[in-house]
């Protein structure tokens, strides 16, 4: 695999990609400060990075699982984020201990969410719709300097997909997965 190349929008987006024959991401960042840093126009690399744009925008995207680089992953990293992109559709969240019982491991929840806090690839494996237990949002990715970042980009997100909020901030029930 050639060095890996770091490319963003200018406006928070950034990935990380690598490859020469088979292009694959390394890592998604949302919320991040680097500077704009475009791809080859049509190349691989910017069809990627018009996905998440579009993804951060709240268009549905199909992120082919091919692209990434899932090597650095345990099995329980894989076997929660798998679940997650699974089971938890657009428009809806789960609770850290809801997504540790549905991927087989109840008493997880710490270890849920520090999964969801390494997670390379929030596009495919949609962290921000894992909240707390108490329908709060929770932390979430990106630098403080960034223009949006932590719960505001978390929530933002949330909207986009269609996630119903109470005035008090927190996730109306019916958009909330229980099992």
């Amino acid at each position: 695999m050639d060095s890996p190349k770091r490319y963003s929008t200018g406006n928070g987006i950034c990935i990380t990609c690598a490859g020469e024959t088979k292009l694959q991401l390394l890592r998604v960042e949302l919320g991040c400060s680097t500077g704009k840093k475009l791809p080859p126009p049509g190349s691989r690399a910017a069809e990627l990075l018009s996905l998440v744009k579009d993804f951060v925008q709240g268009k549905p995207t199909h992120l082919p699982p091919e692209v990434l680089d899932l090597s650095p992953l345990s099995d329980f990293e894989l076997k929660v984020l798998r679940t997650l992109h699974r089971q938890v559709p657009r428009g809806k969240v789960v609770a850290y201990a809801t997504l540790a019982a549905m991927s087989g491991s109840p008493r997880a929840a710490r270890a849920v969410g520090g999964v969801m806090r390494k997670n390379l690839f929030p596009l495919f494996f949609p962290c921000h719709r894992v909240i707390r237990s108490d329908g709060a949002l929770g932390g979430f990715m990106g630098e403080k300097d960034a223009a949006c970042f932590g719960p505001a980009l978390k929530k933002q997100l949330l909207l986009n997909e269609g996630v119903v909020f109470l005035p008090s901030g927190k996730v109306a029930e019916e958009s909330i997965i229980r099992r």
